[in-house]
């Protein structure tokens, strides 16, 4: 019986393996499906896994069936279609007030050991993001690409432009104990842009950990509380030495005429606010009497001595003498 076969179109993906060939038959009888070969048709084509995007011839030949008179088989067609090639860009990230850097693309989906010199045209990255830019995040854009086998599909990567940092620190103060705590006045450094501390959302508080009667000694600074779109804070603080007071001792009593027999309360006071202690010499007509905090002198008898007032400070205070 006459019969007409041709050998059908099929489509692969660049990279992939020829998928196994068909033919297709008029003229087949009593059901058949394919008819008995006495010879089996070898078919063949020219493109393989490496071959680029496009059509390719696929003939047969040499077949010989054993009821059918056919003289030739007509070829068919291989379309070899374009691989789908991932890009994403790359996440990115520089500090604020920085160029951007140069991005970079990450491809997934090369096949036959291709990489990126097979593109015709190498994909762009874009971001919005300028030197000026806040801290935050930013899309890095990626379009563009070519390539004779290749289609794409694209990612977004990020860009992060983080805060810089900026020192805020306070110098090192004295003050003598018993006064008030100096004014802190705080220095920045790091500042970009010709920015200054005008640009900050909140500015730093500073405070010694010490009050106006905290012993002496060596007290530090605290800095906290700053707070700024583009910069995070180091803080340095310093010092706040307090050294000790000079006290003065006040005794306007008049002790030039004392009777004898007589007790007379020393009433002496320091400026400290401390207990006064009284040195008389050796002598055998006064001597000093102790009564709680007060200091009596009993007189019991003539003559004339000087009497000393001394105050010999603490930890806060020197010593003072009248």
């Amino acid at each position: 019986a006459p019969l007409t076969a041709k050998v059908k179109n099929v489509e692969r993906t660049y990279g992939e393996p020829n998928p196994s060939f068909q033919i297709e038959y008029t003229g087949l009888k009593n059901g058949e499906t394919v008819p008995v070969w006495t010879a089996q048709p070898t078919i063949t084509t020219n493109a393989t896994a490496q071959s680029n995007v496009g059509d390719y011839i696929i003939t047969a030949e040499g077949g010989i069936a054993r009821d059918y008179d056919l003289s030739s088989i007509a070829p068919g067609r291989l379309t070899i279609t374009k691989a789908m090639l991932q890009v994403r860009a790359e996440n990115a990230q520089r500090f604020y007030y920085e160029e951007n850097p140069a991005f970079r693309c990450i491809y997934s989906g090369f096949v036959n050991s291709d990489n990126e010199n097979v593109l015709t045209k190498q994909p762009t990255t874009t971001t919005l993001a300028s030197l000026t830019s806040p801290a935050g995040s930013y899309p890095i854009k990626v379009i563009g690409g070519e390539a004779q086998n290749y289609d794409f599909t694209y990612t977004d990567g990020e860009l992060t432009i983080m805060k810089r940092s900026l020192t805020v620190t306070s110098p090192n103060y004295e003050r003598v104990y018993n006064e008030e705590n100096p004014e802190i006045q705080l220095s920045y450094s790091g500042f970009v842009n010709n920015e200054t501390e005008e640009v900050l959302t909140q500015k730093p508080v500073a405070y010694f950990n010490a009050t106006k009667t905290s012993d002496v000694g060596v007290y530090n600074t605290i800095i906290s509380g700053g707070d700024a779109d583009n910069y995070d804070f180091i803080y340095r603080g310093g010092t706040l030495t307090i050294t000790k007071a000079d006290q003065t001792l006040t005794w306007e009593q008049d002790l030039s005429q004392i009777e004898v027999g007589s007790q007379i309360e020393l009433n002496a006071t320091a400026s400290s606010g401390l207990e006064v202690t009284y040195l008389v010499p050796d002598n055998n007509f006064v001597s000093l009497y102790k009564a709680g905090t007060r200091t009596l002198l009993d007189c019991y008898g003539t003559g004339t001595i000087v009497i000393r007032a001394t105050q010999e400070g603490n930890r806060n205070y020197y010593s003072s003498e009248r």
